[in-house]
């Protein structure tokens, strides 16, 4: 189940253990690769590794699916 990833992917990435959700959340982008809270986790993900052009297309992906997401928005401004 993508949520149940996706949920522990977060709440891992709140407490700064990025490396441990980073396997959940591309476990939960496998499953629904278009999913767009999966793809801002993985997006600020990239961002905490110094990787702007991998953060700038999880984000735009987010976009395609909601378009006036004002946190994707914020990201890709930093990005």
């Amino acid at each position: 189940d993508p949520a149940i990833h996706l949920r522990l992917a977060e709440l891992l990435a709140a407490q700064g253990r990025f490396a441990e959700a980073e396997p959940l959340f591309r476990e939960a982008l496998a499953i629904s690769p278009d999913d767009p809270r999966t793809n801002l986790g993985v997006a600020r993900l990239a961002l905490e590794r110094g990787e702007p052009a991998a953060a700038v297309s999880h984000l735009e992906r987010c976009l395609t699916r909601v378009p006036d997401a004002p946190w994707a928005h914020a990201l890709l401004a930093t990005a």
